[in-house]
């Protein structure tokens, strides 16, 4: 392959690997938000608190779900981001004697 053609080839594969403009936007609102005073912080942070405010009650609900499953134990982290901790409190009949033979 011609060298000229490959460099070519290299630069518009390497392009598809940087985010779009509308990505790189959102990401700059994300690491520099609205600061108070400025037109959009209001609606910027109501915006946010909606978004907290759902992401808490799903993970509430997952929570609730894993919790009712036999020999499970969640435990939600506390945050805006929810990740969730299992703790296996004892095993459910079935799968002690499947583990035993």
């Amino acid at each position: 392959m011609d060298s000229d053609v490959k460099a070519e080839l290299k630069k518009l594969s390497s392009a598809q690997l940087c985010s779009s403009v509308l990505g790189q936007i959102c990401m700059d609102t994300v690491v520099n938000p609205p600061k108070k005073g400025e037109p959009s912080y209001e609606l910027f942070m109501k915006e946010k608190e909606q978004v907290l405010s759902s992401l808490k009650e799903k993970a509430k609900l997952v929570t609730e779900l894993l919790n009712k499953i036999e020999g499970v134990k969640c435990n939600p982290v506390q945050g805006a981001i929810k990740i969730y901790f299992f703790n296996i409190q004892k095993l459910p009949l079935r799968l002690n004697a499947t583990i035993k033979s």
